[in-house]
């Protein structure tokens, strides 16, 4: 079995549900590819268990398929179940008693889409069945909508029914780092930025350098990645055709939500209920405004890497980077990369700053008369003790270092910000800082981040 990656945290936690035995129930759930089912193996790995795996699309070959597991974990052939209810009456039968074990339903969405008797089979077993048995059972699902509504949709039997609920999110960048060993730190921030720590993805991304991690993922017919963003528009993004439209859009510089709906023939209504599907997704997210910044439109952007690269480079450049020769394809991808890992750096800032600081708020500034622009990358609400404070940030991913005409210019932008008080300085930069603004901050109590401090192992 492949090593589990950076899921301590997660694996305590679902130790912590198994160990205590008034704990019944956990959901688990969490975007495609992010390792859901790789958790819940790994933790089920040295306990008595039985893993239930949904079939897409078919309600009798998902029952098939637990009958199947049924049969190899007893050594029997069952009677063939015809509905959920008969398969949890013979894990009634076979588990009845006995020594504390775990039972999985993985892909769970699939089945209760397929089958809507089978949400109040489930919660027949919780109610009654699950008393007489000493078992964990575990719901696992890709779509978070879905989800979403079994667990919280006061329609749903299943509302109420899960005692834990544990979101499984994309690894933090320092953990992706045992996927790619051999890659300096700036390239492994490159690789980060597209795959942005969803383990499938930087496993599709090998490699002993940048250009091979691209040519293995993004490049050529069939390459891996760019079929998983099809996928994903076709199993996740419904409907696919228009959600794909609304990425073109915002990817081509439309960033309100009226744009957007013009420019994909939607209503202003439906458009805002694809957004928010896609923002539930993680695929799209909204900036933020802060201290002044204009309110009157929500602005949205790609926060998805991968669908990000696939918007703004791939679909661009699509004969290129989908031909035989794949330096032909890298080629043509290598200038509008350089553009799309600097604006990426500014989500890997905005993560630090999530994780090193107390914050309330996190967003950005932009003048009022300005409608999509930041002029101010991070802006975000702090407390230090009793103290409350704004950090005032700035991003910059090019060769050169940083020095005091980027804070002078931080500095004279956060004077024309409303109600910004307390103000501090950080500023991130991939290239270091000139000596001269060193010593300033050193002097006037300005974090400066380069990656060595964003990312020391210490």
């Amino acid at each position: 079995m492949a090593r589990l990656i950076g899921r301590g945290a997660e694996i305590r936690e679902l130790n912590r549900a198994f160990a205590d035995p008034e704990t019944k129930t956990v959901a688990v759930w969490g975007r495609r590819r992010v390792g859901k089912t790789a958790l819940v193996r790994e933790f089920c790995r040295d306990k008595t268990h039985i893993i239930l795996t949904a079939v897409e699309g078919s309600f009798e070959g998902s029952l098939r398929s637990f009958d199947r597991s049924l049969d190899a974990f007893t050594g029997t052939e069952g009677n063939g179940s015809k509905s959920l209810g008969d398969v949890l009456e013979r894990i009634m039968s076979i588990f009845a008693g006995g020594e504390r074990l775990v039972i999985v339903f993985d892909d769970y969405p699939l089945l209760s889409v397929a089958d809507k008797a089978s949400d109040a089979s489930l919660r027949k077993f919780i109610d009654i069945g699950l008393k007489g048995m000493k078992a964990l059972l575990i719901v696992c699902g890709s779509s978070g909508k879905a989800m979403r509504n079994i667990l919280e949709n006061k329609s749903s039997p299943l509302c109420g029914s899960f005692q834990s609920k544990l979101a499984v999110e994309p690894l933090r960048y320092r953990a992706c780092q045992a996927f790619h060993p051999y890659l300096s730190e700036q390239n492994l921030l490159r690789i980060y930025s597209i795959a942005g720590g969803i383990p499938y993805y930087h496993q599709m991304m090998w490699g002993n350098d940048i250009e091979e991690c691209i040519k293995n993922s993004l490049v050529g017919p069939g390459a891996p990645l760019l079929e998983e963003v099809r996928r994903m528009a076709a199993v996740d993004m419904q409907p696919a055709d228009t959600n794909m439209r609304i990425l073109r859009a915002i990817s081509e510089g439309h960033a309100t939500g009226r744009e957007i709906a013009d420019i994909t023939g939607q209503t202003t209504t439906a458009c805002y209920q694809n957004l928010s599907n896609l923002e539930m997704l993680g695929i799209v997210s909204q900036i933020n405004p802060m201290c002044g910044a204009n309110k009157k439109e929500k602005i949205y952007r790609i926060s998805n890497g991968l669908v990000r690269v696939y918007n703004d480079i791939i679909i661009p450049n699509m004969t290129a980077v989908t031909d035989p020769d794949r330096d032909v394809g890298y080629k043509a991808m290598l200038h509008p990369l350089i553009d799309f890992y600097g604006s990426a750096f500014e989500t890997m800032c905005r993560q630090y700053v999530a994780d090193n600081y107390r914050c309330t708020e996190m967003g950005s500034w932009w003048e009022k008369r300005l409608e999509k622009d930041p002029i101010i990358d991070i802006v975000a609400h702090c407390r230090d003790g009793g103290n409350e404070f704004h950090l005032v940030c700035e991003c910059r991913f090019g060769n050169e270092e940083t020095g005091m005409r980027e804070l002078d210019r931080l500095v004279e932008a956060s004077d024309r910000m409303e109600g910004c008080y307390n103000r501090r300085y950080c500023l991130f930069s991939r290239a270091g800082f000139t000596n001269d603004l060193r010593a300033y901050a050193e002097n006037n109590d300005i974090d400066l981040m380069d990656l060595r401090r964003m990312y020391s192992m210490g």
